[in-house]
C-alpha cells in the first residue's frame, strides 16, 4: 500500500511540476504585471565599443548619459531580433529623442551585422561587440535582451527575450515613467 501511495504521489508531483513549467512557457511577457526584470538601481555595467557602421567612432555608456537609454542586445542570427527591432525603430522614431534607443551586436561578425541593420531598417545608433565583453558584462542569456537604464546610468531593469508592442509600452512606463509613451 505505502508503494503505491509514493507512486502516485510522485506522478502527481510530475504532473503538477510539468503544468507549473508549462504555464511559465506559455505565458507572454506582455502579460506579466512587471515587463522588467532584475529593477536592482545599482550602477549599469560600462562599456566602450565600436560604432558598427563606423569603426573609428568609440561610444561608451558614460557618453550616452544623459537622457534614459534602451539598450538592445542583438545578432543577425537572431530570428526573433528581426520582428523587434522594426519595433524598437518605431518607438524610437516616437519618443523623438526623450530617451536613447541603442542596438549591440554581440558575438557577430561586421558585414553581416551591417546587412542585417539595413534589412530591419535600423536608424538608431548600433553598437558592436563582437567579442561579447558588454554581452557578458550585463549577464547575456542570449538575444534578443533588452535593458533599460536612468539618464544617469542606473540599471532599471532588463527584458529578456523578444518583446511585443504591449510589453515594450509597459516596459518603457515601468523604467521611465508615464511622460516617455510609446
Amino acid at each position: 500500500m505505502n508503494r503505491r501511495l509514493l507512486v502516485l504521489l510522485g506522478i502527481c508531483a510530475i504532473v503538477l511540476v510539468g503544468a507549473g513549467i508549462g504555464a511559465a512557457l506559455t505565458t507572454t511577457a506582455g502579460e506579466s504585471p512587471s515587463p522588467l526584470s532584475e529593477v536592482t538601481g545599482g550602477p549599469a555595467p560600462r562599456f566602450e565599443l565600436q560604432a558598427l557602421m563606423d569603426p573609428a567612432r568609440e561610444v561608451t555608456l558614460h557618453s550616452l548619459e544623459g537622457k534614459g537609454i534602451v539598450l538592445n542586445f542583438w545578432q543577425s542570427s537572431c530570428i526573433p531580433c528581426r520582428t523587434e527591432m522594426p519595433l524598437l525603430q518605431s518607438v524610437y522614431e516616437h519618443v523623438n529623442g526623450r530617451v536613447r534607443f541603442v542596438g549591440v551586436d554581440t558575438t557577430d561578425q561586421r558585414a553581416p551585422a551591417i546587412a542585417f541593420v539595413r534589412m530591419v531598417h535600423v536608424t538608431y545608433l548600433t553598437l558592436f561587440d563582437p567579442d561579447g565583453v558588454a554581452a557578458t558584462a550585463y549577464g547575456l542569456y542570449g538575444t534578443p535582451t533588452t535593458v533599460f537604464i536612468s539618464a544617469d546610468g542606473k540599471m532599471l531593469g532588463r527584458h529578456i527575450g523578444q518583446m511585443n508592442s504591449k510589453t515594450l509600452a509597459a516596459a518603457m512606463k515601468q523604467a521611465f515613467g508615464p511622460g516617455v509613451s510609446t
